[in-house]
């Protein structure tokens, strides 16, 4: 395996655990996060990021899912 891949896959499995971590513990974060009462903006993100690990692990060769988990934090930061 190439060096790329090897980050493509470790980011690939933090994004699954960061994904995890946020449906589980999305009110929290929002709490944590000065978000108030939206644990369910956390959860979608915790189920888009887990998306974008799946699709990283699944393809680690494919530059269009780590670019996909990049375009998702905009996202995420955006409606921060």
């Amino acid at each position: 395996m190439m060096d790329a891949e090897r980050i493509a896959v470790g980011l690939g499995w933090f994004s699954i655990g960061l994904g995890v971590t946020e449906l589980v513990m999305g009110d929290r974060l929002s709490q944590g996060l000065g978000m108030g009462d939206a644990g369910d903006v956390v959860r979608a993100y915790g189920l888009r990021e887990i998306a974008s690990g799946a699709y990283i692990l699944a393809r680690p060769h494919d530059p269009k899912g780590v670019w996909s988990r990049v375009a998702g934090d905009f996202v995420d930061l955006g409606s921060l």
